[in-house]
């Protein structure tokens, strides 16, 4: 992977530049700056100074004569002095430059998921402040912690309205759908405050206990499509508990893993990486659901796909292997603690 790193001389570029230098999957990476010295520059293989002004179209240009796939532009004046035309400049003319350069070229790049939002004007800073906190919101609302929330209970939605919203009693179906303000449900009649005298059930209506998530996840295609609801008995006793616990927080550390590296890993490795936690999740779901196969195919994941994994993409990052060991011990002691029921029908 090549990446251009605008304002490599600065603290940030720099520091950025610096961490991707020690990083297997970057081959090139190219610092743009207007002056260097020997103290900061980095000096690696796979990295290339170009001294000249982001101001200069001709300059931005020269930048993507050779391939480009990823662009961080750390360059702008954050000085609290300055004639208006100077931040012009080096903060809104370098960043259409390099825009227009990268949509020319086809730099790879990230569609963000809240692209409409930027598009309908919503300024960055009240996007990142309501989404912060909205999520807290949620964050806050999905706890059994806390009961009564005080004169929060008139406005917004809180972990006793929202325990509502997920339970199964007749009292408490179908009511509760705000997410943030409780105004919304007494708007339209569903509000429902948490009765002291009716503890929540919990759960779904019609819907069958099953830990497979595949089966879980495609019960009401199968009420659609008119096909047997009829999921077998489930075996999850068989099945240790910490095992199934132990296998899904491994798992997330994964996705956490996987998220952190999406925008610097090529294809190739994301597609081979997200193969793995997909396999794992199904092979999680299917053996707390008590199936044999499911145990085999996590034993399969980790003791064959991840090693194959490091090993052909030599990537030997101290987290992935600390992770990918830890995996590789579930799997050994899984085949350990069930062998008599590996290896005898279920």
């Amino acid at each position: 992977m090549n990446v251009l790193i605008t304002g490599a001389t600065g603290f940030l570029g720099g520091r950025i530049l610096e961490e991707f230098s020690r990083r297997p999957e970057f081959n090139k990476i190219l610092g743009t700056g207007r002056k260097f010295s020997t103290d900061n520059k980095v000096l690696a293989p796979n990295v290339e100074y170009l001294l000249g002004d982001l101001t200069n179209l001709d300059f931005v240009d020269s930048l993507f004569e050779q391939p480009i796939d990823v662009v961080i532009n750390c360059a702008g004046l954050s000085s609290p002095w300055g004639s208006r035309d100077a931040f012009y400049q080096a903060n809104y003319l370098t960043q259409k430059y390099l825009l227009e350069a990268s949509e020319r070229v086809g730099v790879k790049r990230s569609f963000p998921f809240f692209v409409g939002l930027a598009i309908l004007g919503v300024p960055f800073e009240i996007f990142m402040t309501v989404s912060g906190i909205h999520y807290f919101v949620q964050f806050y609302n999905h706890n059994k912690l806390v009961g009564k929330s005080g004169l929060l209970e008139y406005i917004m939605v809180t972990p006793s309205h929202h325990r509502v919203h997920h339970g199964t009693n007749a009292e408490y179906i179908h009511k509760n759908f705000g997410g943030t303000l409780v105004l919304w449900d007494k708007l339209f009649g569903t509000f429902q405050p948490e009765l002291a005298k009716v503890p929540v059930d919990y759960g779904v209506i019609g819907y069958e206990q099953v830990d497979d998530v595949v089966v879980g996840n495609n019960l009401p295609f199968r009420k659609l499509l008119h096909l047997s609801e009829k999921v077998g008995n489930r075996k999850s006793n068989i099945i240790p508990t910490q095992f199934v616990a132990t296998a899904g927080l491994l798992l997330f550390s994964l996705l956490l893993y996987y998220v952190y590296q999406e925008n610097v890993w090529p294809v190739n490795w994301k597609m081979f990486f997200f193969g793995i936690i997909f396999f794992g999740t199904i092979a999680n779901g299917a053996f707390s659901d008590g199936k044999k196969w499911g145990i085999w195919l996590w034993v399969l994941d980790f003791l064959l796909l991840s090693p194959l994994f490091l090993i052909s993409q030599q990537l030997y990052e101290p987290v992935l292997v600390t992770l990918f060991i830890f995996l590789a011990a579930h799997a050994l002691l899984l085949i350990f603690s069930l062998r008599s029921l590996l290896f005898s029908p279920l």
